[in-house]
């Protein structure tokens, strides 16, 4: 599991710790550009992506994710302030995508 937000680490770091202690293996990335390269080395089967990283199109990342062949072994699940984008992950190849802010155990 990867969590990335290069905005507010202490969030990132959070959700991480989170996810830790229900027993996940998480790698904290701080920037989506890391991610492709991530994947292609690791191989997980979930990335938690923040999509308010500021200087870098997500959706980029997420289609390059997809022209190197990594998205069928990953599936990739948003998560963003903004209702347009949640209802658009579909469109980006995402495997799903949550709206902030959001109850830790939703």
């Amino acid at each position: 599991v990867w969590v990335t937000s290069a905005t507010q680490p202490d969030i990132r770091t959070t959700r991480a710790e989170l996810l830790r202690d229900e027993g996940y293996v998480v790698e904290e990335l701080e920037t989506a550009l890391t991610l492709v390269h991530a994947i292609e080395q690791l191989h997980p089967r979930l990335v938690l992506l923040d999509l308010t990283i500021p200087g870098v199109s997500v959706r980029d990342v997420v289609m390059e994710i997809h022209s190197r062949g990594l998205s069928t072994h990953v599936s990739i699940v948003a998560l963003s302030g903004r209702e347009d984008t949640v209802k658009r992950a579909d469109h980006w190849g995402l495997s799903g995508a949550v709206k902030k802010p959001f109850e830790i155990r939703q």
